[in-house]
């Protein structure tokens, strides 16, 4: 079909979008159209856009199963065909910097997760992080580069620098849970926990399926002494950190079993987000779903 063309054959899948977002006014119930968008989204790191189209996907009840998938997975997208992909996109659109930045963010990942690392590898890493800080630094409202020189930074404990990071956030990236909880834990290694508390709380108001926020937050309660909550954070943030892992090891992100979707939807009522707990639910309903545990109690029954 014609998307297929603009995307593949042409290499043009921001025209592809175009015509998708034309479809997707026109008939707004067609799944695969929301499926391709949300893919695209997730495939260049647009985080932001990826999450606003499939809560819009929900609300109108024309979601993709898979999109629970990429709602669970959204803090840190990885793919294996992410840097073709955007790497031939590049080419063909060169000054685009939405397929540079998801290129360079998305190799950068691979290379530093390497299971046989060369020294030519830790080479080409060095390169690639060079240029995202470059990137970043001349473009510093690019959310996927500064994520990346964050979760660096931070890995290295290098909080002082978390913090000159922080501070090139602008406005509207403030809209973005990670950027609060990175404040978390910034605010959290400075020994400000009341802040810091405030910080992580606000990232799961932002977004609340994100695991690592939940771990931060509980870091803080713990050492402010609010054992209970830090307690249910700490649950919270192991069965996101527990799902995340199976998801991952999906062969196929499309092939979304009735089981794999009530996890998420158990998953995202502990976390508090009413919309996907209720849409799951209702999906299972209409599958005469009925969860393997019920299962294994009534037939012990």
């Amino acid at each position: 079909d014609l998307l297929d063309i603009l995307f593949q054959d042409l290499n043009q899948p921001k025209e592809a979008m175009k015509v998708a977002t034309r479809l997707k006014r026109i008939a707004p119930a067609i799944t695969g159209v929301r499926q391709r968008m949300i893919f695209f989204y997730a495939l260049t790191l647009q985080r932001g856009a990826m999450l606003a189209e499939i809560r819009a996907s929900i609300a109108e009840r024309a979601e993709p199963p898979d999109a629970y998938v990429y709602l669970v997975l959204a803090t840190h997208l990885t793919f294996t065909n992410g840097p073709e992909s955007n790497g031939t996109w590049a080419r063909s659109s060169p000054d685009d910097l939405d397929f540079r930045a998801a290129w360079l963010v998305q190799t950068a990942d691979n290379l530093s997760t390497s299971e046989t690392p060369t020294e030519e590898t830790s080479q080409k890493l060095k390169q690639i992080r060079d240029e995202i800080r470059t990137l970043s630094e001349e473009n510093p409202e690019n959310e996927p580069l500064l994520i990346s020189r964050l979760f660096v930074a931070a890995e290295k404990d290098a909080t002082d620098e978390v913090g000159e990071l922080l501070n090139t956030v602008t406005e509207s990236g403030w809209s973005d849970s990670i950027f609060w909880r990175y404040r978390g834990w910034f605010l959290h290694r400075n020994g400000d926990l009341e802040n810091a508390e405030e910080a992580y709380l606000k990232a799961r108001d932002l977004f609340s399926m994100d695991w690592q926020t939940w771990q931060g937050l509980a870091e803080v309660q713990r050492a402010l002494g609010k054992l209970d909550d830090a307690k249910a954070a700490q649950e919270t943030a192991l069965a996101g950190k527990e799902l995340r892992k199976q998801l991952l090891q999906m062969p196929n992100v499309n092939d979304v079993d009735p089981d794999t979707l009530y996890r998420i939807g158990a998953y995202a009522e502990r976390c508090g987000d009413e919309l996907v707990f209720q849409a799951i639910s209702k999906r299972l309903q209409d599958m005469n779903f009925i969860p393997e545990a019920t299962q294994a109690i009534e037939q012990a029954g």
